[in-house]
């Protein structure tokens, strides 16, 4: 892990040459090996904003690469659901606005990279924790759920169906929000 922390610092360094090097070492790096490092340093505490920032950037970068097999064929299940579950502890617990927007990209991209050719969403947790985020009474959560169903609408899959009155009851109860935010991210 201190390899790969110095990789995410050398990454934000201000000299190109060392940030190319690092460019290098992470781009070599399996994807078994970078899901649970970022994901990790997304939740480290005393880690910087700006190494969080960093690491959902490029967590998001990697599932905007990867498709459903691609994903399931690189990474061990259980690393993959222990990677869905800090996550989505990761998004619930970040305090700063700033990083969990980002943190909320990566997962809903880690959503669309789990829904596989039959329209069928791996990620059953996900719905849960959306739903649930939405019938808290905590903005904060309430915004991000609803961003990641602005990101990716299909993250219901063929779930959409079932779940039609409840997401019409979510957005209803956005539009009804005092809190802006809420209401700008389901638009």
């Amino acid at each position: 892990m201190a390899d790969f922390q110095a990789i995410l610092n050398n990454l934000l360094s201000g000299d190109n040459d060392t940030r190319n090097q690092a460019e290098e070492q992470f781009n070599g790096l399996a994807l078994s090996v970078k899901l649970p490092h970022l994901v990790t340093a997304l939740r480290a505490l005393g880690a910087s904003a700006e190494v969080k920032t960093m690491a959902a950037v490029l967590l998001r970068r990697v599932f905007l690469q990867l498709d459903y097999g691609d994903l399931h064929k690189e990474v061990d299940p259980g690393v993959l659901r222990q990677c869905q579950t800090e996550l989505l502890q990761g998004l619930s617990s970040e305090p700063l606005p700033p990083i969990r927007r980002k943190i909320g990209d990566a997962v809903a991209e880690m959503a669309r990279s789990s829904i596989d050719d039959d329209n069928v969403n791996h990620w059953v947790e996900l719905l849960s924790f959306l739903f649930e985020c939405c019938t808290l009474e905590q903005p904060h959560l309430y915004e991000s759920a609803l961003h990641i169903i602005s990101v990716v609408p299909g993250v219901f899959a063929n779930q959409l169906i079932n779940c039609l009155d409840v997401i019409k009851g979510l957005l209803l109860k956005a539009l009804q929000a005092p809190q802006n935010e809420v209401i700008s991210s389901t638009f």
